[in-house]
């Protein structure tokens, strides 16, 4: 320990030096081991939980409806319809070749991606024979039949500092979060330690935060963040779950973390849950899909029950549809011309539409501005853009459809916001 000004460490004591310094080593001791935090917190500057105090989480925006982050004109009817999320998954992947990128970085220049560390289905950086195959997948932009805001990545990311969102879900999910990683990367970026869910072991929440320096670096909040929850309830009862449990029982490899707890600090949220689910017996003695769709429409009548109490009238929680595996996938060379549900064999893909179904009924009978059906069936379309083609025939490549998810988010947000803005200017 220092000493105090002007005292020294030869002052004369009526004890022994030898008792002095060891009585003063035992109490900085003692002092450490009450300070010193668990292995589990080590290392995270700001740690997501419910005993968090509120400076060491995303701010609440209440009022941020009030706030466009589209410079723009209010209304852009004349251009057409304005999509709404229904609308834009009526439309077409037409031909719209990107032109000749005969590296990683050209694609990633001509696709705007600004990508860190690396990733397993950023297809494109594995070979050149993988380069051309993401080139030809990015040949076809998905037209819809109304009228889209301009992506804008920097006005995405600068709302989403303010008004950060949260993903929740399963390895399907992590893709959306990549993508967003890349084409919000000139402007967010993660951040030095990643925060832990305190009461998982190990169980980590990746996120970005808003890029700056000085003292707005050290003020970092985070912007995004991805939960691996890979069917958002433990299976044995079906519950939420919450910090501190354990993840319950588990049909398929994976992670199953708590999240309902982190839902207040964020503006946004995005979940999803489906690829995970199986026929088994703790649904019911027969393990058919019968007894898997019942145990599932029950866990998501949980999972809104939960959010009900959860989610504040400013915040929206969407609901993502899952988009269709491909079996045999290698075969498609192109978007495919119409859609057909995948078959039950060999990964009971074919749930995935019913799954859809739960989602729609339950935000159908909720009817609550807060829960909002993200459809994003225009993927299915893709059968050509799987990241290992007949090897993995359900994760997709990125860049390519779920960038599409994520610039329908954005304008599914630039919309609700500007139009917000409309009304209060004709009151």
């Amino acid at each position: 320990m220092p000493f105090k000004s002007g005292q020294s460490p030869h002052s004369k004591s009526s004890l022994h030096p030898y008792y002095v310094w060891l009585v003063a080593i035992l109490v900085v001791f003692g002092l450490a081991l009450v300070a010193w935090p668990s292995m589990d917190d080590i290392g995270s500057a700001r740690i997501l939980s419910t005993s968090s105090s509120p400076d060491q989480l995303p701010s609440p925006m209440p009022s941020s409806d009030k706030d466009a982050f589209y410079d723009g004109p209010d209304s852009m009817e004349e251009d057409g319809e304005i999509c709404t999320i229904a609308k834009f998954n009526q439309g077409e992947w037409k031909h719209n070749p990107i032109g000749d990128v005969a590296s990683p970085k050209a694609l990633e220049k001509v696709t705007e991606y600004h990508c860190h560390g690396k990733f397993h289905h950023r297809c494109y950086e594995r070979s050149a024979s993988e380069l051309e195959r993401a080139k030809k997948m990015l040949d076809y932009t998905w037209i819809p039949s109304c009228t889209v805001y301009p992506f804008d990545s920097q006005k995405f990311a600068e709302h989403l500092a303010e008004h950060p969102l949260l993903l929740v879900g399963d390895s399907i999910t992590d893709l959306q979060f990549q993508s967003l990683a890349c084409l919000l990367g000139e402007y967010l970026e993660r951040p030095t330690v990643p925060e832990k869910i305190v009461g998982v072991k190990g169980t980590k929440v990746r996120q970005l935060v808003w890029r700056g320096s000085g003292e707005e670096k050290s003020q970092q909040r985070v912007a995004i963040a991805f939960v691996r929850s890979d069917t958002l309830v433990r299976l044995d009862d079906l519950s939420v779950l919450k910090p501190g449990q354990d993840e319950g029982y588990r049909l398929s490899q994976g992670q199953n973390a708590p999240w309902l707890h982190l839902v207040p600090h964020f503006k946004y949220v995005i979940i999803n849950t489906g690829p995970h689910w199986r026929s088994n017996a703790i649904f019911g003695k027969k393990e058919n899909q019968q007894e898997m769709l019942k145990a599932y429409k029950k866990a998501m009548s949980n999972v809104l029950d939960g959010l009900k109490h959860a989610v504040e009238p400013w915040q929206r929680v969407y609901f993502r549809t899952t988009p269709y595996g491909h079996v045999n996938c290698s075969q498609y060379n192109g978007p495919l011309a119409s859609v057909s549900t995948p078959s039950r064999e060999p990964y009971e893909w074919n749930m995935f539409v019913k799954f859809d179904d739960v989602y729609k009924d339950i935000i159908s009978r909720a009817d609550d501005e807060r829960f909002v059906l993200f459809d994003v069936s225009f993927t299915n379309f893709r059968g050509d853009a799987h990241s290992v083609p007949d090897r993995d025939c359900l994760h997709y490549c990125i860049p390519g459809p779920v960038d599409v998810w994520n610039r329908l988010l954005y304008h599914e947000f630039t919309k609700r916001i500007t139009q917000a803005a409309a009304r209060s200017k004709s009151r």
